[in-house]
């Protein structure tokens, strides 16, 4: 978003992010300051100077009251006070039910949580006309926040419950619940509109440096270009901060609801990718490049460890992000194509530069997250409050690949060479089993503690409702929930087949099935504790709870009915 004016950068300078205030690599401590409300606001009054943006005195206010109250809504999120206090979780036969729960200790927090949400909805849709990056600042936070449920209206569908199907046992059965329930939060349509909303802004704010559709301000040509030619840097680099915003949360959102992109490939290419030369004969491919986004040379890339300076670490946090928004982008590009019933090299050409993809992050970021993961207690706090925001999200881009390719391979649309070799490598299993490892790994270190029934700090500093562990901080909280329940379901899959195939032939119980269920109770465990900010998440725990307990009780009574025997 540099100006037009200047000299355009070169491939080095492209890939140096805007920070406007002070780098977030120069700070310190649990505080971290958050611009980016004061710059959204700064940047709307700004456009409303130039003309870019026309606004009435009613509208600014009904605006502002918008984005006040969706900020209030995301707030709520952490507010049940209730379950902060609640006892451990546990999936033991020795332990209380959690399907038999009270759901209604805390329904004064549930309802102010939803009435907060329908009041911000309500203020949403009275400035969903209006075009404004206030606007679209809002509607992006709002895409983040989940449908608050109230507990005695827990279903909308025709799938019960957990707290009603208490027998449930069944791993189809539980499969569908688990997918009806996810189902309830709905299309993206907040996260779409505001990235449509963002496109048409900063369309605007191009076409009127070049001086195209002056006419139709309210200024006259020569205001409007002395006041966009005058804009702070800093102005422009908060449009390029939330269309980058818009870029990432509507390729995650898209692919992971299986929707269509709103901000297509040739719109939002990396800034390296575009050159004067170019602007004539335009390439027609648009597939993102994985060196452009990683900042790194793929064939030979740099690699870090813990421990490491802080600086170091900081930057390859950061850059890990773009990296995992990539490879989210080549799941769009292959659900598409499939969608489209393209096949042979127009399938395989997307799964190589995606398996590229995901084979550089585990030489890279996965080895230095796995290396964070392992000596976890000497990791920074800011450090330990941010990585899993990313490696999370990471794998379930990751277990979403392995589905796709696991589809292509099974269905013979892609070349049938190439499908043969990933199976016999069995490649969407590996990717599958390494990441649903990982999660539980995650999940391990990264839900609240107790010593002596007395939750401990993992974040020290930070606000009390996120601070005994840092999976609660991450504020798209159905990322964390899908992932957890995919890695839930691989490795109850993995102990199940296990038990079927090994009390067959040797009459027990293995290690390896002993360790699938450990890893799946942990994945369950952080989806307990997802459940102090979301009533899915809460309500998938009690599900796989109940399949977790039917695996203990057919292990107990095969043990029973062989002692019987002998």
């Amino acid at each position: 978003m540099k100006s037009r004016r200047s000299q355009r950068p070169s491939h080095s300078d492209a890939i140096v992010p805007i920070t406007g205030d002070a780098s977030p690599m120069m700070e310190e401590g649990p505080t971290w300051s958050n611009s980016i409300y004061r710059r959204v606001k700064l940047l709307d009054r700004v456009a409303q100077s130039t003309g870019l943006i026309q606004l009435t005195l009613t509208e600014n206010q009904e605006i502002s009251k918008a984005l006040k109250l969706v900020i209030m809504a995301f707030a709520t999120q952490w507010s049940q006070g209730h379950r902060r206090r609640e006892k451990m979780f546990s999936t033991s036969l020795d332990t209380p039910d959690p399907a038999q729960s009270e759901d209604f200790e805390d329904e004064f927090e549930q309802c102010f949580q939803h009435s907060l949400w329908e009041q911000a909805k309500k203020a949403l849709e009275d400035v969903a006309s209006l075009e404004s990056y206030r606007v679209v600042y809002a509607e992006l936070i709002f895409g983040l926040i989940q449908r608050p449920w109230i507990v005695k209206d827990y279903s909308r569908t025709s799938v019960p419950g957990p707290s009603v199907n208490k027998g449930c046992s069944d791993m189809e059965d539980s499969l569908a619940q688990i997918t009806e329930i996810i189902s309830q939060d709905g299309p993206p349509t907040y996260t779409e509109r505001a990235s449509r909303k963002m496109q048409a802004l900063k369309y605007r704010f191009e076409a009127s440096e070049t001086g195209l559709f002056r006419s139709n301000y309210a200024y006259s040509s020569q205001q409007v270009e002395s006041a966009i030619s005058n804009m702070a840097p800093e102005n422009r680099g908060t449009i390029g901060q939330l269309y980058w915003l818009a870029v990432m949360f509507d390729t995650v959102s898209s692919s992971m609801n299986g929707r269509p992109v709103a901000l297509a490939d040739e719109d939002c290419q990396h800034d390296a990718a575009i050159r004067p030369s170019a602007t004539i004969d335009q390439p027609t491919d648009y597939y993102w490049n994985l060196q452009l986004f990683a900042q790194d040379n793929p064939t030979n890339p740099s690699t870090l460890s813990w421990p490491c300076p802080y600086d170091s670490c900081v930057k390859a946090v950061t850059r890990s992000a773009a990296v995992k928004v990539l490879l989210f982008r080549y799941v769009s590009y292959l659900q598409n194509a499939l969608r489209k019933q393209a096949r042979g090299h127009i399938i395989e050409d997307i799964i190589q530069k995606a398996t590229q993809i995901y084979r550089y992050w585990n030489i890279t970021h996965g080895a230095f997250f796995r290396s964070l993961i392992k000596n976890y207690d000497s990791v920074p706090v800011r450090i330990k409050s941010w990585f899993p925001c990313i490696h999370i999200p990471w794998h379930l881009g990751a277990l979403m690949l392995a589905d796709l390719i696991d589809f292509v391979d099974q269905n013979g649309v892609g070349i049938e060479d190439a499908s043969l070799e990933r199976l016999r490598v069995s490649l969407a299993v590996r990717i599958r089993k390494s990441s649903a490892i990982e999660l539980s790994d995650l999940a391990r270190i990264t839900t609240p503690q107790e010593v002596g029934n007395i939750p401990t700090e993992q974040l020290p500093g930070y606000h009390f409702a996120v601070n005994e562990g840092s999976i609660l901080t991450e504020p798209w909280t159905v990322l964390l929930i899908r992932a957890f329940t995919k890695a839930s379901i691989f490795h109850l899959s993995v102990a199940e087949d296990l038990r079927q195939q090994e009390w067959a032939i040797l009459g027990r119980e293995s290690d390896e099935y002993k360790e699938s269920l450990r890893r799946c109770d942990t994945c369950v465990k952080a989806l307990w504790f997802l459940g102090r900010k979301s009533e899915m998440a809460r309500s998938l725990s009690k599900i796989l709870c109940q399949v977790l307990r039917s695996q203990e009780l057919k292990h107990n009574s095969e043990q029973a009915f062989s002692n019987n025997s002998i």
